[in-house]
């Protein structure tokens, strides 16, 4: 075939051909040749910058990262572009972790506990229950839900989620678990405070599972395991109101 048939046969103009072939002839590829584009904004400098200042202030946004870059070197970029650098560096914007708030005394007590059990053996775990409870919410949860939409279809029907601004009601559940089995579920009304757990839930149903199904105890005593935190003090109302019935409560905050 002929060169001045290649563009009829593939339908392109004559001298689309004649490039190639030359392209092919100096480079040994008819592939285009890298583009310088467009400059970047940022030097490698000011890019080292910006990551060490999001990672100094995790939670600082694009926006302010972009201002401060702005005001230490005087180099204006967006956000976008803040984002971009961040992104480079494999840092991505996710959801942070929501955590106990710990003081000294916390961590010290919490170090003890784990010394503590930390060399139970495995008759011992087994006489121990541990109960919890969890909320079920109606409609939504209650963490932050994202959607993945592009520019402009916010009110898309198919991005839109319904829900009620008062909420539609929540239900908790509280039970427990052991070696031998579990107990049964118990259906929280309200808010759940120390003394009702107690009332309601150890004295009712953990104290009398652990009696039933305690076949080979260890010791003088049974145990049971609660998770506990730091608004309401549970874990302390629950080992004094146990360990006057010969059971002992474990409370690791």
């Amino acid at each position: 075939m002929q060169v001045p048939d290649v563009p009829r046969r593939f339908g392109c103009h004559e001298r689309t051909i004649y490039r190639l072939q030359s392209r092919f002839r100096h480079t040994g590829s008819v592939k285009d040749l890298a583009r310088s584009g467009r400059s970047r904004k940022t030097t490698p400098r000011e890019e080292r910058y910006i990551v060490t200042s999001s990672r100094r202030e995790r939670f600082m946004p694009a926006t302010k990262l972009a201002q401060r870059l702005r005001h230490a070197t005087g180099t204006r970029i967006s956000a976008y572009t803040a984002r971009n650098r961040l992104r480079a560096s494999r840092l991505r914007a996710r959801l942070p972790y929501k955590g106990v708030p710990l003081s000294a005394i916390h961590r010290l007590l919490r170090l003890i506990w784990a010394r503590r059990y930390s060399r139970w053996l495995r008759n011992q775990w087994k006489r121990v229950v541990f109960t919890d409870e969890s909320k079920f919410n109606l409609d939504l949860a209650d963490g932050r839900i994202r959607v993945w939409r592009r520019r402009g279809e916010r009110l898309d029907p198919a991005n839109v989620i319904e829900c009620d601004n008062y909420g539609s009601g929540s239900v908790m559940i509280c039970g427990g678990i052991s070696h031998q089995g579990k107990t049964e579920l118990v259906t929280v009304q309200n808010r759940l405070n120390a003394a009702r757990n107690c009332e309601e839930i150890i004295l009712p149903i953990v104290v009398p599972y652990r009696i039933t199904h305690d076949v080979t105890p260890l010791g003088t005593h049974n145990t049971f395991w609660r998770k506990t935190t730091s608004t309401h003090l549970m874990g302390c109302e629950i080992t004094r109101c146990v360990a006057n019935r010969t059971h002992v409560g474990l409370s690791w905050s």
